[in-house]
């Protein structure tokens, strides 16, 4: 995935961030790596989340009312949801955030 995007690094917490802006990076390097390279955890359903996002916004859906408020409905089932300030934008379906389910076999398989 080299070329894409900027890394971060902060030396106080001992941490790295990979931070991606361009929606072609996304749609054309991350998704793609990561629909074959599929994660294994909840981060998954995240993932497949942000794709559904990016696909409206490829699709420039972001670019109408309707198509905008269900983005913000998508992304209300995120990991960090919405921010309190979105509460305040009427006719947000808010999603419950779904489970990612892990079947014995697969976890056997990581399992040591």
């Amino acid at each position: 995935m080299g070329g894409v995007g900027k890394i971060y690094i902060r030396k106080t917490k001992d941490a790295a961030s990979l931070v991606i802006t361009k929606i072609k990076d996304l749609t054309t390097v991350i998704i793609p790596h990561f629909t074959k390279f599929q994660l294994q955890t909840q981060k998954r359903l995240d993932f497949e989340l942000c794709t559904q996002i990016m696909k409206c916004m490829n699709n420039k859906e972001h670019l109408t009312s309707d198509g905008l408020l269900k983005i913000l409905s998508l992304k209300s089932a995120l990991n960090r949801g919405l921010s309190k300030s979105t509460n305040k934008i009427k006719n947000i379906e808010f999603l419950e955030r779904p489970l990612y389910l892990v079947d014995s076999a697969e976890f056997k398989k990581y399992r040591p």
